[in-house]
């Protein structure tokens, strides 16, 4: 994904990542996150389950502790119901929403951080974490999980491609993703679409490849994951 490999031509972004935490938990809020240890569930190594804990953790003095090795989100979800684990850290909403709607509509689960630059209409009550960072290095450090969850599903062409075709590519990609009946669609099949456009996605690339290699090193011992699997 190096900012001159491929001409962008558009993504799908992933909401903002979650950690939430089952509706009884004894952690609820921000506050609770760093005086409390907080028992969630993981996947595998390099999935945003154990990548999000971890970073936490050895950033803003969270006390995560992640069970790993579940098969995947749904099975963190059911040890959840079942009370093996307090929660999950890594956790979209676009997949609660699309494959739990009754954990949205029964308010099965609190949201005591998002892990995104801004806070979500969803739950304008809960920080993000982009709030509570005072420090430069910790930030251009969230910056690359928050360049990940926008390039999450990205449209490519090859490099070097004509300014025109790139331009037109880029233009019947937006056409798509605001088209009324694309939408229309999306919402039935209870899809969330957030799409960001190729220009900038190719700037969000490239201002990642800029990064200071302390940032880059903080952010690459999270993502495998030390910090915080048992």
């Amino acid at each position: 994904y190096h900012s001159n490999k491929f001409t962008w031509i558009g993504s799908i972004d992933q909401a903002p990542a979650l950690c939430m935490a089952w509706h009884t938990s004894p952690v609820q809020t921000w506050q609770d996150l760093r005086e409390k240890e907080f028992v969630v569930g993981g996947t595998g190594v390099g999935s945003s389950m154990l990548i999000y804990p971890a970073m936490l953790n050895a950033t803003v003095g969270t006390k995560f502790k992640v069970i790993a090795g579940y098969a995947d989100g749904s099975s963190v979800y059911l040890a959840m119901e079942r009370g093996e684990v307090q929660g999950a850290c890594g956790a979209f909403l676009t997949t609660i929403k699309a494959t739990l709607p009754e954990w949205v509509s029964g308010h099965k689960f609190v949201v005591p951080i998002v892990i995104a630059p801004h806070r979500l209409a969803d739950f304008p009550d809960t920080p993000a974490i982009a709030e509570l960072i005072d420090d430069e290095r910790t930030r251009q450090v969230f910056a690359i999980p928050f360049a990940i969850e926008q390039m999450d599903r990205p449209v490519l062409a090859p490099p070097a491609l004509p300014d025109e075709r790139t331009r037109d590519l880029r233009q019947a990609f937006v056409a798509t993703m605001t088209d009324a009946g694309f939408r229309e669609e999306a919402e039935r099949l209870r899809l969330t679409i957030n799409y960001v456009d190729g220009e900038h996605l190719a700037e969000i690339i490239k201002s990642v490849y800029q990064l200071p290699p302390d940032a880059i090193a903080v952010a690459r011992q999270s993502m495998g994951n030390e910090a915080a699997a048992d």
